[in-house]
C-alpha cells in the first residue's frame, strides 16, 4: 500500500533493479535514479468508482473479483468491473473474521465468521466465487481435551480439502466440494501436537517427541526439542519429520510451498527465524533477514499478492523477495541472499515464470515494470499506467495526479488496485483493472 506522503523520499524499485548489482550493501539513491520512457501508456480494462478506500481481503479468479470491506464480501465481474453478488452470511454467522489467501482452480474459497457463544471465528463456510453462494458451513466441536494444536484461527483451501484452525484449538478438515469431515493428519508415535500452521499445499506439526502421558493429554512442559511433522494439506498424509532443533519452537506461518518456507520463533526470545527446506528434504536452509513483514503465500501457481499493506513477500522459480524497509531476495536452495534494495517505492503486482511485475511510481507517474528475479541488472518498463477518469474531479481545478493506493489482487489476465484520488480531501477513490503483461 503507498500513500502520497511516502513518495517523495522513496527510491523507484525498478531503478535500484537496472542498476544494483548482487550484493548485500545498499547503493546510493542518487547514483541509482533511472528515468523511464514515458510515452508509452497501459489503458485500463475498466475503472469504477468506489466509496472505499481500501479493503480487508481480496480474491481474483478468472472471472470474478471478490473484495472484503469490513463484514461486507462483494463479486465483482472481471471483464466489466460491475458487481455481481454480496455475501449472504450463512445461519448463525456473526461478524466475519478472515478469509482464506486463496481459493481453488474451482473458484472455491473459505470465509470465517464469528459464531456468537462459540467463540470467535468458529464458524466456517466454503464460498462459490462465481455466484457468492455458501456451498456449506460448520462450527465443528471445541475439543475437550489438550490434545489441541494452538494457532491463529485461520482456514486454507486446496483443490480438494479445506483446513481450518479454530479459536479455541483443534485442527479440522473438510472436503472443499461438500463439507465432508476428513480425518486430521495422524500420529502414530502418540505424541502431543502443541502447534499448527498450514495451507493450500502442506500442513505443519510441532509435537512432542516422546509419547504423551495418557490419550489426548499434554506433559505440561517436557524440556525437549520437539519435532516438525509435515504432512499434505490435501490428503492429510505424513510426508516427512525432523528435529525442530530447540526447544519452545513456535511455527509462525508458512510463507510459501514451492518449496516449504516456515516462518517460526522460540518462546523464550521472539526472534524471527525464516528457514527453507528444499525439495522437502529434512536439511533446513536458514535464511536471514527475510522475516517480520511476511505474509503467507499463495500455492505453486498462484503467486498472487492479495491485499498487501505492506511489501508482500514473493515466492516463485526458487526466490523469496520479502522484506518492507530494504526488499531482499533469497536464494531457497541454497540459502544465498542475491540482492538486497535500499526502500523504494514501488507496489508489488505479480509472479509470471521467473519475472517478478511491481508498479513504480516516479514523477507524476506510475510505471509498470518487469523484473528478473535472479538477475537485478533485467529491468524493463512496459508502459505508464493510465486512467483517464481517475483524473476527472468535479468542481476541482488543477486535480492531482492519480496514484496506485494499493494492489489488491491479480489473476493470469489482469491486476486490480485502489487508484488514490485524494479521499482525505474529499475526492474520489477508483477501483481499476489493468493487463498483465504478457
Amino acid at each position: 500500500m503507498r500513500g502520497r506522503g511516502r513518495r517523495a523520499p522513496a527510491l523507484a524499485l525498478a531503478a535500484a533493479l537496472l542498476t544494483a548489482p548482487a550484493c548485500t550493501t545498499a547503493p546510493d539513491r542518487d547514483e541509482q535514479r533511472l528515468e523511464f520512457d514515458t510515452s508509452r501508456t497501459i489503458a485500463p480494462v475498466w475503472e469504477r468508482r468506489t466509496d472505499r478506500n481500501y479493503f480487508d481481503g481480496a480474491w481474483a479468479t478468472p472471472d470474478t473479483l471478490v473484495l472484503r470491506a469490513g463484514d461486507e464480501i462483494r463479486g465483482h465481474d472481471t471483464a466489466t468491473g460491475e458487481p455481481r453478488w454480496t455475501l449472504k452470511a450463512p445461519e448463525g454467522a456473526g461478524a466475519v473474521c478472515t478469509m482464506s489467501r486463496t481459493v481453488n482452480s474451482a473458484g472455491i474459497g473459505v470465509v470465517l465468521f464469528d459464531a456468537p457463544g462459540r467463540g470467535g471465528c468458529a464458524l466456517v463456510a466454503a464460498v462459490a466465487t462465481a455466484t457468492g453462494e455458501v456451498l456449506w458451513s460448520d462450527v465443528p466441536e471445541a475439543p475437550d481435551t489438550e490434545f489441541s494444536p494452538r494457532t491463529t484461527a485461520g482456514a486454507s483451501v486446496g483443490e480438494t480439502a479445506v483446513t481450518y484452525s479454530g479459536p479455541l484449538g483443534g485442527l479440522h478438515r473438510y472436503a472443499a466440494d461438500d463439507g465432508a469431515v476428513l480425518p486430521s493428519p495422524a500420529d502414530p508415535t502418540g505424541g502431543c501436537t502443541r502447534f499448527a500452521v498450514h495451507d493450500a499445499v502442506h500442513t505443519v506439526l510441532v509435537r512432542d517427541t516422546a509419547p504423551s502421558p495418557s490419550p489426548g493429554s499434554c506433559a505440561p512442559d517436557t524440556g525437549e526439542a520437539p519435532r516438525l511433522d509435515v504432512h499434505d494439506s490435501e490428503t492429510g498424509r505424513h510426508l516427512w519429520s525432523r528435529p525442530a532443533g530447540v526447544d519452545g519452537y513456535v511455527p509462525h506461518r508458512l510463507l510459501a510451498s514451492d518449496p516449504l518456507v516456515l516462518e517460526s520463533y522460540q518462546r523464550d526470545d521472539q526472534n524471527i527465524r525464516v528457514t527453507a527446506y528444499p525439495e522437502n528434504e529434512r536439511r533446513g536452509v536458514r535464511l536471514t533477514d527475510a522475516g517480520w513483514y511476511a505474509t503467507p503465500l499463495g500455492p505453486p501457481g498462484r503467486h498472487t499478492l492479495g491485499a498487501a499493506k505492506w511489501w508482500t513477500p514473493l515466492s516463485a522459480s526458487g526466490v523469496l523477495v520479502s522484506g518492507s524497509l530494504e526488499p531482499t531476495a533469497h536464494d531457497l536452495r541454497t540459502g544465498e541472499e542475491l540482492w538486497r534494495l535500499p526502500p523504494f517505492n514501488g507496489s508489488p503486482v505479480a509472479a509470471r515464470g521467473d519475472s517478478l511485475v511491481t508498479s513504480v511510481f516516479q514523477g507524476d507517474h506510475d510505471v509498470l515494470v518487469t523484473h528478473d528475479l535472479r538477475d537485478p541488472s533485467a529491468a524493463e518498463a512496459r508502459g505508464v499506467l493510465d486512467c483517464s477518469g481517475c483524473r476527472t474531479w468535479a468542481g476541482v481545478e488543477n486535480p492531482p495526479a492519480f496514484s496506485v493506493h494499493e494492489t489488491l489482487a491479480a489473476n493470469d489476465e489482469q491486476f486490480f488496485v485502489l487508484v488514490d484520488g485524494g479521499a482525505e480531501h474529499g475526492l474520489p477513490v477508483w477501483l481499476v483493472s489493468f493487463p498483465l503483461p504478457g
